[in-house]
């Protein structure tokens, strides 16, 4: 059974918290120019104020995640130790095709998957928003994840909102801008541009 979990004015229903938006801007940040960042870069440090609410999650399968790493809100969260788990353990029956299918997409895409959370037997209430941001490990393989749970109030058990769409977003490398330069030198005819300037020699 989750353990209660005392609401803060910064974590209110149908807003998204501020812990997420600060993970999610850390990875950012980390991740760059490339489509992923890498497991070993993160720093603890950097994300205090969601440290408590976070996790570092391994692949199993291609549908489970165990959590590997946890802050001191997802023992709360579990009512035990997390490590080891599998992040499914959290969620009614219900949710866990669902659930799976988005750890899927995380890996596979990847892809950045936030999901609005529900107790269960009452799914059309937000109470609070997973996150979930794939990592590299030390192969180059999207093995890793790293997320964060922020409830508003307890659940025995979490459902996936049915009144929030899920947000997701499937990542590629970001482009670098190119310089303006095009190639003429293919062109033919009156179309083709004479260069700008040319050598004159004389040898007078």
């Amino acid at each position: 059974m989750l353990d209660p979990i005392q609401q803060r004015p910064e974590i209110e229903a149908g807003a998204r918290p501020v812990q997420i938006a600060a993970l999610e801007s850390y990875w950012r940040q980390l991740r760059g120019a490339r489509t992923l960042p890498v497991r070993t870069e993160i720093d603890p440090v950097c994300i205090d104020s969601a440290l408590p609410y976070s996790f570092i999650g391994e692949r199993m399968a291609p549908s489970i995640v165990r959590l590997r790493v946890k802050g001191q809100r997802m023992n709360q969260t579990v009512g035990s130790d997390a490590r080891g788990m599998p992040l499914s353990t959290l969620f009614a029956m219900s949710a866990r095709p669902t659930l799976a299918a988005e750890i899927d997409l995380v890996f596979k895409a990847p892809a950045v998957v936030e999901i609005a959370l529900g107790k269960e037997g009452d799914p059309t209430q937000e109470i609070g928003r997973l996150l979930m941001l794939p990592l590299e490990d030390h192969t180059g393989e999207a093995s890793r994840m790293m997320g964060a749970i922020v409830l508003q109030e307890s659940a025995r058990r979490l459902e996936i909102c049915s009144s929030i769409p899920t947000r997701r977003e499937i990542l590629t490398p970001l482009r670098r801008p190119t310089l303006g330069f095009e190639d003429t030198s293919k062109e033919k005819g009156p179309e083709r541009r004479r260069p700008a300037l040319r050598l004159v020699v004389s040898n007078d």
